[in-house]
């Protein structure tokens, strides 16, 4: 596998405080099982939870291989934002990397 780029310190412009990148290059797709190849559909290679700096809540960013978010989820914490991503990443074992 190619290493993919390390992510920035923010996303949307919100914190980055976890990251993770797929082993296999591709965690998951958007929609859920469609073909990666396909037009109009996104591939999820990396993960990130974040924060705005004026929020409580926390997101999980899913991005494609440049860290451009291709969809978010809002959470009431790191852990529940963890949960949120292992459930929607079936195939693989999710490892977080805490933000540099």
């Amino acid at each position: 596998m190619n290493k993919l780029p390390r992510p920035p310190r923010q996303l949307d412009g919100a914190d980055l405080i976890l990251w993770s990148e797929s082993a296999s290059g591709l965690f998951h797709t958007i929609p859920h099982g469609s073909d990666s190849e396909a037009e109009n559909v996104d591939c999820v290679a990396d993960l990130a939870i974040c924060r705005y700096s004026n929020e409580s809540s926390f997101y999980l960013f899913k991005c494609d291989r440049n860290w451009n978010v291709v969809f978010d989820w809002d959470a009431s914490s790191v852990e529940a934002a963890q949960e949120i991503a292992a459930s929607h990443v079936k195939d693989e074992v999710i490892e977080w990397q805490p933000a540099d």
